[in-house]
């Protein structure tokens, strides 16, 4: 499916065609917040925020029908999914929520538009996953330039991030914004991102001396709230060796990438071949606690005996956790290596099944594809995207 299937010929909007889709008639049932949605179920709310994008994409003189204008309109359709997974009661705040909603939007318009180009798809994606940022934006004053740097370093630009927030907030009807306080809370991010000049430009952000400045400061969000919190970045540094981490569900393909590009050349640490080492059986095997402990230990050992002699080298599990790639990165940074990403997708998911058929069962890649977390340009020094798609960014 694409993007265009969700307009008629016109460029409206196929609201009757969307509500046939399983993923459009959860949100007729989800129930929003009393307090920020007297509007209504989800959809409703879905609704007004389409027709806010459009009247607002209309005031800017958007080209009906443009990549950008189909970027945005589809976010706003989209942006939303999540809510008719993650919409739970909250006792303590007597009132119905849905955490996580960004993140379960973003998996729900991947998957049901897989088939899009790229490009697109992962900005539209971007968009559902972080759409809620500005909406706390101000709720920590010195957390306020770290998540507009996060925004800025993905691959939308900082203004279309404020279009989708404004377009959230006028779709939505309660006692406590007003029109003047959106219009407000819109002109005072307007304002911080333009004193870090963010505004109508893509990274390099000036305020990151390398890409080591810029890993360390994502990768401790603890210890940073602005680049110049970074210490230790000096302006002259450059690494002598790169750390290259592979990032895909199961059967995308990094074992085939790895063979065919100049890594084949480089040590490989990969947790399933070290399984296999310790007398594991099986192509795909899994230990116990005991042995993937052992199995840890021997990644370790490996890992850091690379990064002391500043040697090349892969990684290569699935990595597609954001967690376990921040701890990663973290061991890394010490060293300061280049660590760039490469993102692996085959054309169709049931290609992945069929390259595993028989090692693992199709419930278990479907687990990781839904869990998948997005490598973002923030983690990383750089993001290579190998799928038979244009290329990403």
């Amino acid at each position: 499916m694409k993007f265009k299937d969700i307009f008629t010929s016109d460029w409206k909007v196929n609201w009757p065609k969307l509500e046939q889709m399983h993923e459009f008639q959860r949100l007729k049932a989800a129930k929003q917040s009393s307090i920020w949605h007297k509007e209504g179920a989800a959809l409703v709310h879905t609704k007004m925020v389409a027709e806010q994008m459009e009247k607002l994409l209309a005031h800017r003189h958007f080209e009906v029908g443009c990549e950008r204008w189909i970027m945005l309109m589809a976010a706003a359709v989209c942006h939303d999914l999540g809510k008719g997974t993650n919409t739970k009661w909250d006792k303590d705040k007597n009132d119905w929520s849905a955490k996580n909603h960004g993140q379960a939007s973003a998996w729900i318009t991947r998957t049901m538009f897989y088939d899009e180009d790229f490009n697109l798809r992962e900005k539209v994606c971007f968009i559902c996953r972080w759409h809620m940022t500005l909406h706390h934006i101000f709720d920590k004053p010195e957390r306020t330039t770290r998540g507009l740097l996060k925004l800025y370093y993905g691959p939308v630009h900082l203004d279309d991030m404020i279009l989708m927030k404004e377009a959230d907030s006028l779709g939505s009807i309660n006692d406590i914004e007003t029109l003047e306080q959106v219009r407000s809370t819109t002109e005072k991010i307007i304002a911080e991102a333009t004193k870090l000049n963010l505004m109508g430009t893509n990274y390099p952000y000036a305020g990151f001396k390398n890409s080591w400045h810029k890993m360390e400061f994502f990768a401790h969000p603890e210890k940073y709230n602005t680049p110049e919190d970074v210490a230790d970045a000096d302006s002259g540094w450059k690494s002598e060796f790169t750390v290259t981490v592979m990032v895909g569900i199961p059967g995308s393909g990094k074992d085939y990438y790895i063979e065919h590009s100049s890594l084949k050349n480089q040590p490989v640490l990969c947790r399933d071949n070290i399984r296999q080492e310790i007398g594991l059986q099986g192509e795909k095997p899994q230990g116990n606690k005991q042995q993937e402990e052992e199995v840890t230990k021997i990644f370790n050992e490996r890992m850091f005996s690379y990064l002391k002699n500043k040697q090349s080298f892969v990684v290569n599990n699935t990595n597609t956790n954001i967690r376990w790639r921040a701890e990663l990165v973290r061991q890394l940074l010490p060293y300061h290596p280049n660590i760039n990403f490469v993102y692996c997708e085959s054309p169709d998911l049931h290609f992945n099944k069929e390259r595993r058929k028989g090692m693992m069962p199709d419930t278990v890649i479907d687990r990781f594809w839904k869990e998948m977390e997005f490598p973002s340009p923030t983690e990383c020094s750089e993001i290579f995207y190998e799928v038979e798609r244009p290329e990403f960014l």
